[in-house]
């Protein structure tokens, strides 16, 4: 698919979406590991990398009209448009305005909402 931008518009759209990124966090992949018996079971977190990212930890609600579900959150994260995290991923904040700290994780909810200059996720708090 084609953007309707033209390259120089988003790139600077991605440079100004960049320089609001405040916070740093780290993705883990979580899979299904085969276990002993033979029983699928999912597999310890694998942390990534520091992504520099945006957190917003007001909890809210999304009304979905397919299904008439209400899904309900914790937190929202923007990340650069293009980091991949996995429907069933796990989100933690390691950095709060460039000063390090050991946030609580959360589990991505669902699909990707895609924009041009980010990526946003709705985020559920989980306990360890």
């Amino acid at each position: 698919m084609t953007s309707p931008f033209s390259a120089a518009d988003l790139a600077a759209m991605r440079e100004t979406a960049q320089a609001c990124f405040h916070d740093e966090c780290r993705i883990a992949d979580r899979r299904t590991v085969k276990s002993g018996s033979g029983a699928l079971i999912p597999s310890d977190p694998s942390w990534g990398d520091p992504v520099a990212c945006s957190f917003d930890v007001r909890p809210g609600s999304k009304a979905s009209l397919t299904d008439h579900t209400v899904l309900q959150y914790d937190a929202t994260v923007r990340l650069p448009a293009g980091t991949e995290v996995w429907t069933s991923g796990w989100i933690k904040r390691s950095k709060r305005f460039g000063v390090a700290c050991d946030g609580p994780v959360y589990e991505v909810m669902g699909p990707a909402q895609e924009g041009p200059s980010a990526t946003r996720f709705l985020l559920k708090r989980i306990e360890l």
